[in-house]
């Protein structure tokens, strides 16, 4: 997305700075983890887009908006617009039977069909950057409103009529927003200034009861999730969890994806670094019982983001295995959090289930084991993990017990909180 405020009074410096950008120029750095699993070639640069269920994605170059299969092959042109315009952003609806296309040029947002059936203007926004299904009949658009130097608005828009109305006004201009499915609205501060003035970008909440209130809010009425970012590209809200992904992206400087806590707890994890623009975060869903969040399984919802390429990172979930040696018997971890540990667990392969059972029990993720909860074993103490993530525990074997038992472990960060389980496995 082109940010329509960097645009404004500053067409010069954006242009050189976008002529400069080579995709994928730089290689990311992938945070303590998580995995880079993928990249593909953007279709068309510089444009805005959102994946489908099945892959394929729905893309907005500023001309026309095309639909490309899950391997980036070009499938169908759903729309072709008169001239010209500065796309802002794409966003399918909750069915995935169409897909609001917002320009910022003109401030126009098309409705375009799915299925190849065309396209109608459902309204204007000048000044429109990112929106969000609210629910099916109504989208949140981040846009300017008024005139002067009045802030940015989140504007409800009806997608049958095309009717809107504003739900909040904050200072600055259009900013990224999402919605939890619980309702939350997130929304990202973006100065006026270009370049941003340091610090600025604050990540703000409207709890869903303030946004069906009625009432237009502001700033003053949101909770602070987090504070003192150099910018936000990008917003998105990983559904199972809650936890919010930032894309502080920069200019000529260090982008970062950030995980923030939903609960105003402040910066997480750093997912992703880069010399690159990071934008347009997505979360994807493999429907399995893993949720994206650091040493996590990758079986569930992961990130897709555009560095360039369309890159897509996934929970990485620390390894277990065993090793024999004549009677000497190691258990291996790899992967973990470096300078943390590991509690080592066990139980009888007899009753151990190899489709996990996923347990919530008070931490922020979720407990995975195969093994019979009321029959988990542990050592009593923890084993250190080296700089590498790695920890070992060793034993002799003098029953012959090989084959019977099942290990796994519990893993800690470096203050010792839990943060994961490792990956099961036999001896």
């Amino acid at each position: 997305m082109i940010r329509p405020s960097e645009l404004r009074g500053a067409l010069a410096p954006l242009a050189c700075a976008l002529l400069l950008l080579t995709p994928a120029a730089a290689q990311d750095v992938i945070g303590d983890g998580f995995a880079a699993t993928s990249t593909q070639v953007v279709p068309a640069a510089f444009s805005s887009h959102a994946t489908l269920s099945t892959g394929d994605l729905v893309v907005f170059d500023g001309f026309t908006v095309d639909l490309y299969d899950a391997n980036g092959v070009f499938a169908v042109n759903l729309a072709t617009l008169p001239g010209f315009v500065f796309n802002s952003f794409v966003c399918v609806d909750p069915g995935e039977t169409y897909a609001i296309c917002g320009e910022s040029l003109n401030g126009d947002l098309f409705r375009v069909a799915l299925d190849g059936t065309g396209y109608t203007t459902l309204c204007t926004l000048p000044l429109n950057y990112d929106a969000a299904f609210e629910d099916a009949g109504h989208l949140l658009v981040s846009a300017v409103t008024c005139t002067g130097n009045c802030g940015n608005d989140v504007v409800r828009v009806d997608v049958g009529t095309g009717a809107w109305s504003v739900v909040a006004n904050v200072p600055g201009a259009s900013g990224p927003l999402d919605v939890a499915p619980n309702g939350d609205v997130y929304y990202a501060t973006i100065d006026n200034a270009f370049p941003a003035t340091p610090g600025y970008t604050s990540v703000l909440r409207w709890s869903a009861a303030q946004v069906s209130g009625g009432a237009q809010l502001s700033e003053l009425d949101a909770s602070v999730v987090a504070a003192g970012f150099d910018g936000a590209a990008s917003l998105c809200v990983e559904p199972k969890f809650g936890y919010v992904f930032l894309a502080e992206s920069i200019f000529g400087g260090t982008s970062r994806v950030l995980e923030l806590d939903p609960q105003g707890g402040g910066v997480i994890d750093v997912v992703v670094e880069s010399s690159n623009w990071l934008n347009q975060l997505e979360i994807g869903d493999r429907g399995g019982n893993g949720h994206f969040h650091a040493y996590q399984p990758d079986t569930g919802t992961y990130l897709r983001y555009d560095n360039g390429n369309l890159a897509v990172v996934d929970a990485a979930r620390p390894t277990g295995s065993v090793v024999y040696n004549g009677n000497a018997v190691s258990f291996h971890v790899s992967g973990a959090k470096p300078n943390g540990a590991v509690l080592v667990t066990w139980g009888s392969s007899g009753t151990w289930n190899p489709n996990e059972t996923s347990y919530t029990l008070g931490f922020d993720f979720q407990y995975h084991t195969g093994i019979p909860l009321g029959q988990v074993r542990r050592l009593n103490w923890y084993l250190p993990v080296d700089a590498n993530g790695d920890a070992t525990f060793s034993y002799f074997d003098l029953q012959h017990l090989a084959g019977t038992l099942v290990f796994q472990a519990l893993v800690t960060d470096e203050q010792g909180g839990f943060i994961g389980s490792s990956s099961a496995a036999l001896n």
